[in-house]
């Protein structure tokens, strides 16, 4: 969605669906960078499927699928713009 001076894109959500909804906003006064916060998206069920997709869609695996104990699994990427990101799953 066009913005005054950025992008504005959506996460769809159905709320009676597994799932996380939100956005992610780009613009002229933000700067991408791997220096600040994880942001961990939902990678339902399993994180093979959406990680195989990173690199075809222009980013970067920074971790591979890692587990993380009893709290499932995660792995960590650099999207197109240069912003770390995670994904994280329960398988």
């Amino acid at each position: 969605m066009p913005m005054p001076e950025g992008k504005y894109g959506f996460f769809p959500h159905n709320k009676d669906a597994y799932g996380t909804g939100g956005g992610i906003m780009q613009h002229e006064s933000m700067k991408p960078t791997t220096q600040g916060p994880n942001l961990y998206l939902d990678g339902e069920p399993d994180l093979d499927e959406p990680s195989s997709r990173v690199e075809a869609a222009g980013g970067k695996v920074i971790q591979p699928k890692t587990a993380i104990g009893e709290n499932g699994f995660m792995a960590m990427f650099m999207d197109t713009e240069g912003n770390r990101m995670c994904l994280h799953s329960e398988k």
